[in-house]
């Protein structure tokens, strides 16, 4: 038999990966700060140091987002400012979060609402990744994959996965660039994550991926929203 939940009880919480900060109801609370490409180089943030100068950036096609005020996300998802405003912060401090609750509670209109927020009156951008049973760490990361010579031969290039082509694009962003990664519960996610759980801890430190050699680092401008079900089968 069902168990009904209160409204109250369905709303997800959010969790930035530190208990300390923490509150018993999800809410986070504010804590102290501790938030080109070759052989030698990281491959992603090591790039921030040449992002390109006002003119270079002026001269492409990046477009401002519109701003999205907390206001109107508290308006459109029916909870207090000041409840999104703590979850917004630990965001930006910590540089990720998990809204986890039961289904039906909102987790992924949240999520995007607080993405539009981050993103909003900078040039940044959020991009969306649905995660499940069959995703792994070559399509996220990267992996050596098949490929078709023009003579017929068959050969296994090293491809890149959804996680390195976003780093790529954020480094030629100033304004934060937002991952939301979708259904966390319906992945294995230590697999499919693979050194994303280290750089997530160890922000700014470069690290090399399984397959290769050069250095890899998250972005600064980076922020990584997740969503997890608190019912269904469990994230391993």
């Amino acid at each position: 038999m069902g168990v009904t939940r209160s409204p109250a009880e369905k709303r997800p919480h959010a969790h930035d990966g530190d208990d300390d900060n923490v509150g018993n109801d999800g809410d986070a609370r504010p804590g102290d700060d501790s938030a080109t490409r070759d052989a030698e180089t990281p491959r992603a943030a090591g790039a921030l140091a040449a992002a390109p100068g006002d003119a270079e950036l002026a001269a492409t096609s990046l477009r401002m987002r519109p701003t999205h005020p907390i206001e109107r996300v508290a308006e459109k998802t029916a909870r207090d400012v000041a409840v999104l405003s703590r979850w917004v912060a630990a965001i930006e401090r910590k540089g990720q979060a998990v809204l986890y609750g039961p289904p039906g509670s909102g987790k992924s209109f949240l999520a995007r609402e607080l993405a539009r927020h981050l993103v909003g009156g900078g040039d940044g951008f959020t991009r969306l990744l649905v995660l499940h049973a069959g995703s792994t760490y070559e399509d996220f990361v990267q992996g050596f994959r098949p490929a078709m010579r023009v003579d017929g031969t068959v050969h296994w290039p090293l491809h890149r996965g959804r996680l390195v082509h976003f780093a790529e694009e954020a480094v030629r962003r100033r304004g934060r660039c937002i991952l939301v990664l979708e259904e966390m519960h319906r992945a294995n996610v230590a697999n499919v994550l693979g050194e994303l759980v280290h750089l997530l801890e160890h922000r700014g430190e470069p690290i090399p991926l399984a397959a290769g050699e050069t250095p890899f680092l998250l972005p600064e401008n980076v922020r990584i929203i997740g969503t997890l079900s608190t019912e269904g089968p469990p994230a391993a």
